[in-house]
């Protein structure tokens, strides 16, 4: 018989519509030994939140389920509630505005049992209204040491993860304001393989006007939590150490702050013994500020 999946797909102030092009994915899988848990992570007083609740509760799949929670607490802890709900053997995430292409699911349980692993991702698509480029899947094996210089992994709509793995290290960290993904993928890379199915397997939606990603505060925050968190093993390797303080430079320069900028220049170009063509740009970035 075939292993139970549990799709988790957190949802926030979103209509409808766009959660149900994300749902219809998961619904036109190929694999079919799924349940789907839906986190309603809006908060109470959104308008349209008891119309999709209703919507939701309407389609006719007794593999739907709606879980909402009385206030909003962050897409990573509606993860977590998707990860301690799930009744399936492993869990696979899909964000509310995504879309999974239908053999998703399939290719990579077949990849995840085959091989005994604990987590499998893909190649994916980074569609935006202008172009569509892709996401290659490049790294597989023992990654940890190579995730920390970069997160190779992206989007967590495109991995597959066995649901005790997940359960053991706690889920998602909800202290950090950003890169949750990356911190999450760094725990489970530094005790097991990891694998890819090389192919893109979903669509990542990029909506144009978006800024999250450049908001310097939740960067410096998220940047240091995790450079505190991994300090040792950053430490260990002086090219990764190099990199992790000139990525914190970059991040204070942007956001204004220029005396911790140059202290993790410094500390950078020490590590690294080297001025390259990137730390030479950033200290004349520094300079021109000052």
């Amino acid at each position: 018989m075939s292993s139970l999946i549990s799709v988790v797909i957190p949802t926030y102030k979103r209509k409808f519509e766009t959660i149900e092009m994300a749902l219809n994915s998961v619904l036109k899988q190929t694999y079919e030994n799924i349940e789907i848990l839906i986190i309603d992570d809006s908060p109470d007083d959104y308008n349209e939140r008891k119309i999709i609740e209703s919507k939701i509760i309407s389609i006719d799949d007794p593999r739907i389920r709606y879980i909402k929670h009385d206030r909003n607490l962050g897409a990573c802890a509606a993860r977590n509630t998707g990860i301690f709900a799930a009744k399936g053997k492993y869990v696979a995430f899909l964000d509310d505005d995504d879309i999974w292409l239908v053999e998703k699911l399939r290719k990579q349980v077949d990849l995840i049992e085959r091989l005994n692993l604990k987590m499998v991702y893909s190649s994916y698509y980074m569609v935006r209204s202008s172009n569509t480029q892709i996401h290659k899947a490049t790294k597989k094996g023992n990654i940890y040491k190579e995730l920390l210089l970069k997160n190779y992994i992206g989007s967590t709509s495109c991995i597959l993860v066995e649901t005790q793995t997940l359960r053991d290290i706690g889920g998602f960290d909800v202290n950090l304001p950003a890169s949750q993904d990356y911190e999450l993928y760094l725990r489970i890379s530094k005790r097991h393989e990891i694998d890819y199915v090389d192919e893109p397997l979903m669509n990542y939606i990029i909506h144009d006007g978006e800024r999250i990603s450049n908001d310097s505060s939740k960067k410096i925050a998220s940047r240091e939590y995790i450079y505190q968190k991994y300090y040792d093993d950053f430490f260990l390797d002086k090219k990764i150490f190099a990199k992790k303080n000139l990525d914190l430079a970059k991040v204070y320069l942007m956001g204004g702050d220029k005396k911790r900028a140059f202290s993790f220049w410094k500390t950078s170009v020490k590590s690294s013994k080297v001025l390259n063509k990137d730390s030479l740009k950033v200290l004349l970035k520094i300079i021109i500020r000052i």
